[in-house]
C-alpha cells in the first residue's frame, strides 16, 4: 500500500505566484549570402546567321598584280580602280566605310608619296600630294613675357597640305609653323586607315608617328602622335568611335613589342600601353571589335616559319580580360592563326590556320567562330587553293585563293574569290589571272 510523502518539492498552488524562467539562448547559425547566379553561357548562333554580317558593305577591293581592283560581292563586273604609273607602287589600300570609294596610299620612285580618294569607276575625287611628316617630338609652345604659361601644356605645330585635283599642277610646298620639329629627309608613309565615320584618314609614317587627314575638300592634316611616341608604327586604326587609335610599335626600349593605345587628338596624352610581349614572341595582327571595348590580336613566335602554334586572343581596353578566342594547336599538333576578320557586326571572326609546308608556312583550314558561345564552324575551302585574305560583306564572307587555275599563269598570278553562302557551301564570284599584260577577270555567275 502505497503512502503519502512529505516531499512538496515542484508543487505549486493555485494563489503562488508564477515562478520567473530564463528564456533559453537559442543557438547563433551563421549563414552565408547565396552565390551569384552563375552566368549562362551564350547559346550558339546558327552558321547561317554568322555568316551573313549586319553592316557590312557589299564592295570590296584587291590587288592584281600591281593594280586595285574591285567587285561586288552580290555579283558585278569586276574593274579597275586604280593602275600606278612607271616609278609607282601601291604602299596601302582601305575603303570607306560604305565601300563607295577607296583611299590609296602611293609611293614614287624619287621618294614622295600621296594619297588619292577613288570611286570604284576609277574617278579621282580627292588628292593628297606631299604630305609633311609628323612632328620628332613634342613640343612645348614658347610663352611670351605678357603671356601666361598654361602648365604642362603641349602642342602639335599646325600643318596644311596642299589640296589638288589630279592632276597635280606646281603645287606651293605645304608648311609647319614654328614649334615642329619634322624627322628630316627619311620619313615616309607606310600605312593608311580610313576612319568608321568617314571624315578621316590616318596615316602612319617611318620611322614613327602618326597623322589625320580630314577629308572632304578641307585639306588638314594633323598631327596625332609624334615620332618619338609611335616608333616605326604598323597597322595604325581608329578606334570604332574614332575617338582613339590603335597601333603596333618596338617599346621605349626596342627590345619588346608593344600594341599601343593613344588619343585620336593630339592634347589627349601620349600613347598607353595595351599588350607588352618580350622579344621572343611577336603580335602579328590585331584588329578593333566592333564595340570599341576590346580588341583582338595574334601572338606567336617570331620565326620566320610562322609555324609555332601563334593563338587569337581578345583584350579589354583597360588591359584587363586577356583571354584566348581561338587556338591554333586545336586545328593542327604545329599550326598558327595566319588571317583573321571580326565581322562588322561583332557576332563573329573568321580566321584561317596555316601548318608547315615544303618552303614556307601552307594554308590548313578556314574558321568561322562565334565569340560570344566560342563555338567554330570549319568553312569547306575550294579544294587546291590557299586563302590569302578575308572580306566581310552584305552577301556573305567572302575569301580568295591563289593557285594555278590551269590557265598556263604561275600559281602566284592566279586566283579566285568566293563568297561562303549561309550552307556553308564556297560559290565563286571571280576568277583572275594576272599576266605581263591586262589581268584578265572573269564573274562568274551562279
Amino acid at each position: 500500500m502505497t503512502g503519502c510523502t512529505d516531499d512538496t518539492a515542484g508543487y505549486q498552488f493555485a494563489n503562488d505566484p508564477r515562478p520567473t524562467r530564463q528564456a533559453a539562448t537559442p543557438d547563433v547559425v551563421v549563414t552565408q549570402p547565396p552565390p551569384p547566379p552563375a552566368e549562362q553561357a551564350a547559346a550558339p548562333r546558327p552558321f547561317a546567321e554568322l555568316v551573313v554580317a549586319r553592316g557590312a558593305p557589299d564592295r570590296i577591293y584587291f590587288g592584281a598584280g600591281a593594280e586595285l581592283w574591285t567587285v561586288a560581292a552580290s555579283g558585278s563586273e569586276p574593274g579597275r580602280v586604280f593602275a600606278p604609273d612607271s616609278g609607282e607602287s601601291i604602299v596601302g589600300v582601305s575603303p570607306s566605310p560604305s565601300g563607295d570609294q577607296v583611299a590609296v596610299l602611293v609611293a614614287s620612285a624619287d621618294g614622295g608619296s600621296s594619297v588619292l580618294v577613288i570611286a570604284p569607276d576609277g574617278a579621282l575625287i580627292e588628292v593628297f600630294d606631299r604630305i609633311p611628316p609628323p612632328p620628332a617630338a613634342v613640343v612645348a609652345p614658347a610663352a611670351s613675357p605678357a603671356a601666361t604659361p598654361v602648365p604642362d601644356a603641349t602642342e602639335f605645330a599646325a600643318a596644311t597640305p596642299v589640296l589638288a585635283a589630279s592632276p597635280v599642277i606646281e603645287p606651293a610646298q605645304p608648311t609647319m609653323s614654328a614649334g615642329a620639329t619634322p624627322l628630316a629627309g627619311t620619313s615616309a608613309p607606310r600605312s593608311i586607315d580610313w576612319s568608321p565615320q568617314g571624315d578621316q584618314l590616318l596615316v602612319g609614317f617611318e620611322p614613327g608617328g602618326l597623322v589625320a587627314l580630314s577629308l572632304g575638300g578641307a585639306g588638314e592634316v594633323r598631327p596625332v602622335l609624334p615620332v618619338t611616341e609611335a616608333r616605326s608604327p604598323w597597322g595604325a586604326a581608329w578606334s570604332p568611335t574614332g575617338e582613339q587609335v590603335a597601333f603596333v610599335a618596338d617599346g621605349e626600349r626596342g627590345d619588346r613589342q608593344v600594341l599601343y593605345l593613344a588619343g585620336a587628338e593630339p592634347m589627349d596624352g601620349g600613347p598607353r600601353a595595351l599588350v607588352a610581349v618580350p622579344s621572343e614572341r611577336a603580335i602579328f595582327a590585331f584588329s578593333w571589335l566592333p564595340d570599341g571595348r576590346s580588341l583582338l590580336f595574334t601572338e606567336g613566335d617570331p620565326s620566320p616559319a610562322r609555324t609555332t602554334n601563334a593563338d587569337l586572343w581578345q583584350i579589354d581596353l583597360d588591359g584587363e580580360g586577356r583571354r584566348l578566342v581561338a587556338s591554333a594547336g586545336s586545328a593542327a599538333p604545329v599550326a598558327d592563326i595566319d588571317l583573321f576578320a571580326p565581322s562588322p557586326d561583332g557576332r563573329a571572326v573568321a580566321y584561317t590556320v596555316v601548318v608547315p609546308g615544303d618552303l614556307d608556312a601552307a594554308f590548313h583550314s578556314l574558321w568561322v567562330r562565334d565569340l560570344a558561345a566560342g563555338r567554330a564552324y570549319l568553312v569547306q575551302v575550294s579544294p587546291g587553293g590557299d586563302v590569302s585574305d578575308l572580306w566581310w560583306t552584305s552577301a556573305g564572307l567572302v575569301y580568295r585563293t591563289d593557285g594555278d587555275l590551269d590557265q598556263g599563269a604561275p600559281a602566284t598570278d592566279s586566283f579566285e574569290l568566293y563568297r561562303v553562302g549561309p550552307d556553308g557551301a564556297s560559290v565563286p564570284i571571280l576568277r583572275a589571272t594576272v599576266g605581263a599584260a591586262t589581268p584578265a577577270a572573269t564573274p562568274v555567275s551562279e
